[in-house]
């Protein structure tokens, strides 16, 4: 079992990025890591940096995946039908 900690410092490595610069949300398989973008200095302007990913450590196995920038709640779900071994589904229906 990966801990937090651990999930942290190895999606810091693979994304490249600060530990501190990463967001994080822990759900019941994995841990949700993405780049949290610097302070924009004039929100006028569109953001430097456009795009990104997702990155799914497993807390099972601490295997690594990279996922769309979609809402987190899809990307966690889909985590899941994928590690039963189901196919992943992207219509996705908001239970909000």
């Amino acid at each position: 079992m990966i801990k937090k900690d651990d999930a942290h410092v190895r999606a810091a490595q693979e994304m490249g990025a600060d530990p501190f610069t990463i967001g994080i949300e822990e759900f019941d398989v994995g841990y949700l890591f993405w780049k949290m973008p610097p302070p924009h200095e004039d929100p006028s302007r569109p953001p430097e940096t456009v795009g990104g990913s997702y990155l799914v450590v497993d807390k099972e196995t601490g295997e690594t995946s990279t996922w769309p920038l979609l809402d987190p709640a899809l990307i966690m779900d889909q985590y899941r039908r994928v590690k039963r071994g189901e196919e992943v589904n992207w219509e996705y229906e908001n239970r909000g």
